[in-house]
């Protein structure tokens, strides 16, 4: 199964003045062992310094998504994200 890549708000968490906020999740399938059920399991992605600061790691956010350009450099990082992972799949 392709893991599905979810972009959410985060609301406060006492990161209001730096808003808008957004958390990026990854959702996957996951096979439990003790029986053929497989398991939905949603991790929340943190990235390098490159792309996130010190508190947006800590909190696994980003903060201050406020203009169109903030929103595309995120969207891009997301993309070649699951990009990666998709090769890693091969």
């Amino acid at each position: 199964d392709d893991p599905k890549i979810v972009i959410t708000e985060a609301f406060c968490m006492n990161q209001c003045k730096r808003g808008p906020n957004l958390r990026i999740l990854q959702q996957s399938h996951s096979d439990n062992d003790n029986d053929s059920d497989s398991r939905s399991v949603t991790k929340v992605l943190v990235f390098s310094p490159e792309f996130m600061n010190d508190t947006e790691r800590q909190r696994k956010t980003f903060q201050s998504v406020s203009n169109e350009e903030r929103v595309r450099s995120i969207f891009e990082l997301v993309k070649t994200y699951q990009h990666q992972q998709q090769q890693l799949q091969f």
